[in-house]
């Protein structure tokens, strides 16, 4: 049997269902990640595409339709870099224990050969770097399929083991327990700093630019460098992977059509227009130059009809702002609104539900007032400060919030 052959059945057997693959079903019913983790597990395990390259893709290639991962045992979002990841290595991982052990039933296997994981756990410290008799590994077979094992198991007929009372043999790399705990310590503080970078980078790709959190990222960084270098192990850049942030829905901004609608409008003239999300059509345009267009009443009665998600509004500001205090009350008001966009001379603000459609007004009046106070009494009612304190609204609230500066 061919490695394509065995992926082809190992998808098959799982019913096409990658997290059934990986001995979890927590995402099982997302369809979306597990079309996409079929894909990412067959190119990787033919050799089509490296690990790296089809890692990055199909983090980005989620993000940007949309796709949000949520653990149907926990209840619990998972960040899409980390759910990928996890999939495509356990997926992997199992293939090569599968064609090991068809190979090893041809040859009518009498042990098994396990070699070492530099982050093997100590409950599985049993298993790290040892030659096993098959009679004594049924034992441990169990640990081998557990979610998240890295050992890779290696069917074999050695004579010392056929008709001998040699259970297991260990080799020079096994560790004893408390070696592998200390270990294992290690390898987790190394995760906690991939996981700071991480958050890090995120935060400035959803839009927060600011010095303050550029340094704290550079910081982040050699923090884990020098971990990394003073007890022996090599950075991990997969670990570290990000997605490309998805700055707004996926049918309207991709396609410039904000951008363009806005750029020969006078921004001294607060305009403001409606988009069906579905169809990209302008349902509304309105234009005054006295007072907040988004509380324009015909535009009001619209928000009000119209289905939950369905529209996209965007509107100018003459003071070159972010979004001011009605924009994001009305924003939640209304859970027709999925995205709203702000177009000044230098950016395009962008604010979406990100599956969070509306909060206590009451709610919303504290964070608003307790945001704006700290921030405005710091730095003054500055544009810069106006966008600091969106960005730690929707940190609070959990919408999705940024900006892209024009070229």
């Amino acid at each position: 049997m061919t490695i394509n052959d065995t992926i082809n059945k190992a998808i098959s057997d799982s019913n096409s269902k990658i997290p059934n693959l990986t001995r979890t079903i927590a995402y099982a019913s997302q369809d979306a990640y597990v079309s996409a983790m079929n894909n990412i597990y067959k190119q990787v395990g033919t050799g089509k595409v490296d690990y790296n390259t089809a890692l990055s893709k199909t983090i980005n290639d989620l993000t940007k339709n949309g796709v949000t991962i949520k653990s149907e045992t926990s209840g619990r979002k998972d960040r899409i870099e980390v759910a990928v990841r996890r999939g495509l290595f356990g997926s992997l991982h199992q293939t090569a224990n599968d064609i090991s052990k068809r190979v090893g039933e041809e040859i009518d296997y009498n042990c098994v050969f396990i070699g070492h994981s530099s982050t093997c756990r100590p409950s599985h410290n049993v298993i790290d770097d040892v030659i096993m008799s098959k009679e004594e590994f049924k034992k441990y077979e169990h640990l081998t399929e557990e979610y998240g094992c890295n050992h890779i198991v290696n069917y074999d007929w050695l004579e010392e083991f056929e008709n001998s009372n040699i259970k297991k043999k260990y080799g020079d790399e096994h560790m004893n327990y408390n070696e592998c705990k200390k270990n294992y310590e290690i390898q987790q503080k190394a995760r906690y700093y991939e996981r700071v970078i991480r958050a890090k980078k995120n935060a400035i790709e959803s839009g927060d630019t600011s010095d303050k959190l550029k340094k704290e990222l550079q910081l982040a960084r050699i923090k884990y460098r020098i971990f990394c270098n003073s007890n022996n192990l090599k950075m991990s850049y997969n670990r570290v992977i990000t997605p490309t942030p998805k700055v707004s829905n996926k049918l309207l901004f991709n396609d410039n059509i904000i951008t363009q609608d806005f750029k020969d409008k006078d921004n001294k003239v607060e305009t403001m227009i409606i988009y069906d999300i579905r169809t990209k059509n302008k349902i509304y345009t309105t234009t005054n130059n006295k007072r907040n267009m988004v509380g324009d009443l015909k535009s009001l009665i619209i928000f009000e009809k119209s289905k939950p998600n369905s529209l996209v509004t965007a509107h100018n500001h003459p003071t070159n702002t972010s979004f001011s205090k009605q924009d994001i009350i009305t924003f939640n008001r209304f859970k027709s609104i999925d995205s709203l966009f702000v177009e000044t001379d230098e950016y395009t603000y962008y604010l979406t539900k990100n599956n969070v459609n509306k909060i206590k007004n009451k709610d919303l009046n504290k964070i608003l007032t307790d945001i704006r106070n700290m921030y405005y009494n710091k730095y003054g009612k500055t544009k810069e400060a106006i966008h600091l304190v969106n960005i730690e609204i929707c940190k609070r609230i959990g919408w999705k919030y940024g900006r892209i500066r024009k070229k």
